[in-house]
């Protein structure tokens, strides 16, 4: 009985904290794109989340691990405290743009509680993707690793996608914004910032 007890327990957290948090992200985005226009409305949907990334950054400031390497791990933890589970995947490789080598980490959800049930006309979730592009480049401030990193959400199911996806860069701090929009300038349509700065 207890058992069974912790099981509900358990799943009514994550069903209340996934149903929380696709509320607020819908209101958020809705408001913002109603109040804003599309462009507008979105690129400070992504902006409050790269304010957000950078302050919980600060707050975990004293346990930082100065590894690159260790991007898959912080996705993970990130996405299982904002969200209540992991990601569906994960993917982390080395790569080479124009002469830069640095890494691409992909991670995809195939049950997105930031969308759930929301269909939209351009991708609904960046909210965590300016998070995570806050919280990547106040990591390299603060563990003073010679990287810059951009993060878009590059899929979504709110657009019909299979699953909501978010693709990271991380290059050397002297690698220019240009060779990313180059590569992909469609991330730039809307969300025309590049590296977080602050």
């Amino acid at each position: 009985m207890v058992f069974v007890a912790r099981i509900q327990k358990s799943l009514f957290y994550e069903k209340t904290a996934v149903f929380t948090l696709t509320k607020l992200n819908e209101a958020l985005v809705k408001e913002l794109v109603e109040a804003h226009g599309v462009k507008e409305g979105i690129k400070k949907v992504y902006k409050a989340g790269e304010q957000l990334g950078h302050e919980f950054m600060m707050e975990l400031s004293t346990h930082m691990v100065k590894d690159v390497k260790a991007t898959p791990a912080y996705v993970i933890a990130a996405w299982e405290t904002f969200t209540g589970h992991k990601p569906s995947s994960v993917e982390f490789k080395e790569i080479e743009i124009e002469g830069y080598k640095g890494y691409k980490t992909v991670f995809r959800d195939k049950n997105c509680p930031w969308c759930k049930n929301i269909s939209f006309d351009t991708h609904f979730c960046v909210f965590p993707a300016g998070t995570y592009n806050g919280a990547t480049a106040t990591w390299a401030v603060i563990t003073k690793t010679p990287l810059k990193m951009l993060v878009r959400e590059t899929k979504c199911k709110a657009v019909g996608d299979e699953y909501c996806e978010w693709t990271f860069y991380t290059l050397p701090e002297d690698a220019p914004i240009e060779i990313i929009k180059k590569l992909h300038p469609d991330w730039f349509e809307i969300i025309d910032s590049g590296y977080f700065e602050f």
